[in-house]
């Protein structure tokens, strides 16, 4: 989205260019006059008895005189006009460049940790996804922070369709099941066993099992996540009951609604201080020398009709 964005500004500013040029190229055509002109509106000036033009009222000392054979400078509209369209793409590169170090950005981790139930009653795999975001500024070194704890972890097992979806700051957690009703409460090893019992496990030891399960989850944003947890055998004498593998972990840079105002702050910022330098006031030839114009440019006939 953003390079097609950048892609636009640049055609953009290619039209414009080759607009501007067509328009110099007349510009040019139309001034090649034999009389002094308003460096304002192009109006002859030649026999004024003073230094305001009678067209535009613009003061000529300020505005200055095209003389013959020269082009018409390019009025304060079209230098806006150009500088919009010749500085989006700039800004716009430097803004999420900027961004990239210094702007608002979402920091998501995500988690991804498989834990194997391997007893008779209960021999299925559980795979907890987890995912978890917090603001942070600059996303240049994101790989290199620490990885933001889970917040929402989704427990998925035989049936993909009813995964578990857990929200770990109200310790809550729900699904729906085969009938589509939406079975919630709070999350803990009964939730997990009942959650099991939908997946078609009804022996009442897979208790022992959504222990473990339990466990192997609340491991996820601890240290003990980056190794193999090996579950304890259960009451009936099985030492294979299972083991969650390390979790897996990568964290990346997301922009919010942050980091678009702050990319638009950014270019707003840019254009409105060139704005200023391109639409200041410029003094073209005969502008300001003295406060009466040359006699010899704007005397020796009466003025062009209007």
């Amino acid at each position: 989205m953003a390079w097609a964005l950048l892609m636009l500004m640049f055609g953009a500013a290619a039209l414009l260019g080759i607009s501007l040029r067509l328009a110099r190229r007349k510009d040019a055509a139309l001034n090649a006059s034999a009389d002094p002109l308003c460096g304002n509106c192009g109006y002859c000036v030649r026999g004024l008895d003073g230094n305001v033009c009678p067209e535009c009222g613009s003061d000529l000392r300020v505005v200055g005189i095209i003389m013959p054979g020269e082009k018409r400078p390019i009025n304060r509209a079209w230098r806006g006009v150009i500088w919009t369209a010749a500085s989006l793409p700039g800004a716009f590169l430097f803004a999420v460049m900027l961004s990239n170090w210094v702007g608002p950005q979402w920091m998501v981790t995500n988690q991804r940790r498989v834990i194997f139930s391997q007893m008779t009653y209960c021999n299925t795999t559980v795979t907890a996804n987890a995912t978890g975001k917090k603001l942070v500024f600059g996303a240049a070194q994101i790989h290199e922070r620490p990885p933001v704890p889970p917040q929402i972890i989704f427990l998925s097992g035989n049936n993909v369709n009813q995964s578990l979806d857990i929200r770990l700051s109200e310790r809550t957690c729900g699904y729906f099941d085969a009938s589509g009703k939406l079975v919630s409460g709070n999350f803990d090893a009964k939730a997990i066993e009942t959650w099991l019992n939908a997946q078609g496990f009804k022996d009442p030891r897979v208790a022992e099992a959504a222990a473990n399960i339990l466990a192997a989850v609340n491991e996820m944003g601890t240290p003990a996540e980056t190794g193999f947890t090996r579950f304890p055998p259960d009451r009936w004498g099985n030492s294979q009951t299972g083991v969650a593998h390390p979790t897996f972990t990568t964290s990346q840079a997301r922009a919010n609604e942050l980091t678009y105002l702050f990319d638009g702050g950014v270019i707003v910022l840019i254009w409105l201080a060139g704005l200023a330098v391109v639409l200041r006031r410029r003094h073209f030839r005969g502008a300001g020398a003295s406060p009466v114009l040359d006699p010899q440019v704007i005397t020796g006939g009466a003025p062009a009709p209007r």
